[in-house]
């Protein structure tokens, strides 16, 4: 196993449903000591990617398979440009379907209308304040062309 492919391995490990945490770790173990015993890798235990980091609980990810962009955002530092382009089209997805679902969740509370009054909910005060104040600029500056 290449060097890279371990090190997706092992960025993917925390967003595995349980049933296939352990079969990763004990692949990633045998990759290491592999790895060490030829004397192409370090000692395990001798760098940042422990197997205490990837302990078997469960957590966020469940049996679902949990959270695809955490997922992909930590394995793109090893991927290839041509698999960074495939994750960013996905990404692209992800981030869509989210963005549809809280809306829709946004319309099914009664809190707004109109998609206008979802995202004035989804800025934080001081960016709602500069959308306001920009609105306010440009609205004054069209306004004044138009006379």
């Amino acid at each position: 196993m290449q060097s890279r492919q371990l090190n997706i391995l092992k960025a993917a490990m925390p967003y595995a449903s349980l049933r296939f945490r352990k079969p990763m770790q004990i692949i990633i173990q045998a990759q290491e000591l592999s790895d060490y015993m030829s004397g192409s890798g370090i000692a395990p235990g001798d760098s940042d990617s422990d197997m205490e980091a990837y302990e078997l609980k469960d957590d966020d990810a469940g049996e679902t398979g949990g959270n695809i962009e955490g997922l992909i955002e930590d394995i793109r530092p090893y991927c290839t440009s041509d698999e960074i382009s495939m994750f960013n089209t996905i990404l692209g997805f992800v981030r869509t379907r989210n963005m549809l679902r809280s809306y829709m969740g946004f319309m099914a509370s009664g809190a707004g209308s109109t998609m206008m009054d979802f995202m004035m909910s989804r800025l934080t005060p001081e960016q709602r304040n500069m959308y306001e104040r920009m609105s306010t600029m440009y609205n004054a500056a069209y306004s004044d062309e138009e006379c």
